[in-house]
């Protein structure tokens, strides 16, 4: 049995491939829907149709008390929020499924509402995450 191993990982193409075979779970798993990079910078981004106006979100936005530096022109919203925490039960996730520096860290960033009849799209840049206790990983900001 140990020479059959032996002479499968002497060849680099065939470690290769059980390597991508024991990781592909995880990639395929991955929650990176909707995320893209610009510039070398990541940014999340999602259409929704909604049948709400713009001064009905803006007033949503408003009355939620979590959003700053909130402007509105014609067709979009902007604006900055800080010290949310990541919601990853909602998002379908369970604690063993996510990071303890997921867990342990509050979410910032910046978005922008655009609107068009009928529906809405949401980008969130500048993205950081901020540890809210020392979580032992040896991360830091």
């Amino acid at each position: 049995m140990i020479e059959e191993y032996n002479y499968i990982c002497q060849n680099n193409t065939m470690k290769h491939f059980i390597i991508f075979l024991l990781l592909l779970p995880y990639l395929y798993f991955a929650q990176t829907e909707n995320f893209t990079s610009v510039n070398r910078q990541m940014q999340w981004q999602k259409i929704y149709e909604t049948s709400f106006s713009q001064n009905e979100i803006l007033s949503i936005i408003k009355n939620s008390g979590k959003f700053t530096n909130i402007l509105s022109d014609n067709d979009s919203l902007t604006g900055s929020f800080s010290d949310l925490t990541a919601d990853y039960k909602g998002a379908g996730s369970t604690t063993m499924g996510t990071t303890i520096y997921v867990q342990n860290s509050s979410i910032g960033a910046n978005f922008k509402i655009d609107f068009k009849e009928g529906k809405y799209r949401v980008t969130i840049t500048n993205i950081v995450l901020n540890e809210l206790m020392d979580s032992g990983l040896g991360i830091s900001n």
